[in-house]
């Protein structure tokens, strides 16, 4: 998965990955793609800034590759946003007086 015109996605996340143009994803030995901030940023919908202080503070779950390369597994990104997710509250009446 080194560019767009050569990306051949097997699922969703894959998928995702590939219309979002990145130019490089590492793939580890199980199949997980590993991203770095900027495309984890990308892949969130959210600033770098942000991946960064979510790493910094320690919110996000993340890989040290070699002492200072921060990498995300795609799969923990995933179950990292699920867990995120606010239950919805049923409706509260209100009483028109």
């Amino acid at each position: 998965m080194t560019n767009q015109k050569n990306c051949v996605a097997s699922d969703q996340t894959e998928r995702q990955l590939c219309n979002m143009s990145l130019n490089v994803a590492t793939r580890v030995e199980s199949g997980a793609v590993l991203l770095d901030v900027v495309q984890t940023a990308t892949y969130l919908g959210c600033s770098e800034r942000y991946v960064r202080r979510l790493i910094h503070e320690r919110r996000i779950p993340f890989v040290r590759l070699g002492g200072r390369k921060i990498r995300f597994a795609t799969s923990d990104l995933e179950s990292w946003v699920d867990e995120q997710r606010v239950p919805v509250r049923p409706a509260r009446r209100r009483h028109r007086g």
